[in-house]
């Protein structure tokens, strides 16, 4: 009886030791990408500076939008004029400006125009992207000559995702995706994202010349860009939008080393203003709008 417990015990002291030798194992191979070799290799050993951002990383950041993350990133600048609204972002990597020098692709697959080299960045949901891939530098000779600065992979997952959102700044978005696998060589993945705002003014109308006395309403003094007073006195109208998005994805795996994907992706929106506003006000605080030239129409006013 004492023999089988020994035994029993150096099992269990063995399976320990060999958990803990892959545990360590495991730490040691780090983290693997893609993107650099367009095979599978240790982050360690990948040629070029190669960085991740996982999509951990997007969750616990409150990362909005895909593009966004990328400015977590060291080298790397993003931005947008309107923010949420703008469907267009310029990234800079490592002082290498705009997308037509560095190439943007999802699941290894190229999303820049082919005429100006932009990408549409509002169609992605960082809700169903399992991790973003950067190598920075020079990498024409394997991917074309879009990879002038470097690499961005898009790399989606498979995983089942329910985010409702949260109204804030008048934006509401719906995510609902559900992915499985079949007899472990079966993939199917569909995910659905909407989003919309009622908007918020982003056009102002500034004049030159100050609003006749009795008139209300209007700011304070600013300056142009070149130090030349100008008053705020109305605005284009609140910038609305909306987009939504979906995606089907399947795999089959027929062996370890060979595998077959097809992917679906397709996006909508529609960008808009509504009314323009007047700031201006009467005596009797009524609005005034003929103490400066509007165009009316569906885009809102002309702001002179």
């Amino acid at each position: 009886m004492r023999k089988v417990i020994l035994i029993l015990a150096g099992i269990w002291f063995l399976g320990g030791a060999y958990k803990s030798l892959a545990e360590e194992r495991k730490e040691e191979l780090g983290e693997m990408v893609v993107t650099a070799t367009r095979g599978e290799k240790e982050v360690t050993k990948a040629p070029g500076s190669v960085s991740v951002v996982t999509k951990a990383d997007m969750e616990k950041r409150n990362i909005q939008t895909v593009d966004q993350a990328l400015n977590t990133i060291p080298g790397i600048f993003n931005s947008r004029g309107k923010g949420l609204m703008d469907r267009m972002t310029v990234i800079n990597l490592r002082g290498i400006p705009k997308e037509n020098r560095t190439l943007i692709l999802l699941d290894g697959i190229p999303l820049n125009d082919a005429y100006t080299g932009s990408v549409m960045w509002d169609g992605f949901r960082q809700e169903g992207m399992e991790r973003i891939e950067v190598v920075k530098g020079p990498f024409s000779s394997l991917y074309g000559g879009y990879a002038m600065g470097g690499v961005v992979n898009i790399i989606s997952g498979y995983g089942s995702s329910w985010d409702r959102g949260e109204a804030m700044d008048d934006l509401r978005k719906f995510y609902l995706s559900y992915g499985d696998k079949i007899k472990n060589k079966l993939s199917l993945f569909l995910g659905y994202g909407y989003k919309t705002t009622n908007g918020y003014p982003a056009d102002f109308n500034v004049q030159s010349t100050k609003p006749t006395a009795g008139i209300t309403g209007w700011s304070f003094p600013t300056t142009d860009s070149q130090g030349n007073i100008r008053y705020l006195i109305g605005d284009k109208g609140d910038n609305t939008w909306w987009d939504d998005d979906i995606t089907i994805k399947a795999g089959y795996d027929f062996s370890k080393t060979s595998r077959i994907n097809l992917s679906f992706f397709r996006t909508r929106y529609e960008f808009n203003y509504d009314e323009p506003h007047t700031y201006l006000r009467d005596a009797t605080d009524n609005p005034v709008w003929n103490n400066f030239s509007f165009r009316f129409g569906r885009q809102g006013a002309e702001c002179l």
